[in-house]
């Protein structure tokens, strides 16, 4: 792979409202550091930088270096409620995947932005790949599913937001392809949506996490309609098989009961629940 000069890049199409800032799954970002994927393209992380790279050609042209700093602290502070945990032994996780439903709308729309996703993380944090259930943000009003790397050079990368209705079932999938010269390949997607892949040229991602984060929250009906939302099925295997995560919950936010509660109690295959709100 060879490196071109840096590219700005185009950013996504500005929506009404918000010229300047997009809402990611990784927090706010200047549009111009918000990039959409193109059709034969892999993000890649080389050098504590980000760009896209040509997947014929193996050529890579990296974003252009900004100025600010973004901490991809974990959690992200944006994260309400979620459940994570950290593949400490041999051997690279080789598939993450997990099988969830999408939920009724907000009771109330406003100005809210709400992630639900999985995602996976290098250690230290510099950035995350994940296949995400939004409503919201720059994507308008209504459920959308797409994938995402966002990386704490500021820049974020995506795929096209794809529609999805409440009761659809989605299966979130984080997949290693290959592993060449100490770089990780991967692949995130929902399975039968291709438009949702995103191939990725990353280091080694072995942070683990299932979360709803969200922006601009004012009350509670701000969130999904229906409560909880299960992630099922909730899977990640090694080379050598299926691995036994201890998943450990988390709840940042409480003012409308959110809770995580892993059910039953860390076995492969668990199901997680995500409470935005509680009766």
């Amino acid at each position: 792979m060879t490196s071109a000069a840096p590219d700005a890049g185009a950013g996504i199409d500005d929506p009404p409202g918000n010229p300047l800032f997009v809402v990611t799954p990784g927090g706010l970002r200047p549009r111009s550091l918000v990039h959409e994927l193109g059709p034969g393209e892999a993000v890649v992380r080389r050098r504590k930088r980000t760009g896209r790279m040509n997947r014929a050609t193996g050529k890579s042209k990296m974003f252009a270096e900004n100025l600010l700093a973004f901490d991809l602290q974990t959690p992200v502070p944006n994260w309400i409620t979620f459940a994570y945990w950290t593949h400490e032994g041999a051997g690279s996780v080789v598939e993450f995947r997990a099988e969830f439903v999408v939920p009724s709308p907000p009771q109330h729309t406003g100005g809210q932005t709400i992630f639900y996703f999985i995602g996976l993380q290098d250690d230290p944090v510099s950035s995350i790949l994940q296949p995400v259930l939004q409503w919201g943000g720059d994507a308008g009003q209504g459920w959308t599913i797409a994938s995402w790397h966002v990386a704490s050079d500021g820049h974020a990368t995506r795929t096209v937001a794809v529609p999805v209705q409440p009761g659809q079932s989605l299966t979130a999938v984080i997949r290693q392809t290959s592993v060449q010269n100490s770089q990780f390949n991967y692949d995130c997607f929902f399975e039968n949506f291709p438009a949702t892949q995103l191939p990725a040229v990353l280091g080694e991602l072995k942070m683990a996490g299932v979360v709803l984060e969200a922006y601009n929250i004012a009350t509670c009906a701000d969130y999904a309609g229906s409560s909880p939302l299960r992630f099922a099925n909730v899977a990640i295997s090694a080379a050598a098989g299926t691995l036994q995560p201890v998943w450990q919950p988390g709840n940042r936010v409480v003012d409308c009961k959110q809770q995580c509660i892993i059910v039953p109690p860390n076995p492969p295959g668990a199901s997680i629940d995500l409470y935005c709100k509680r009766q």
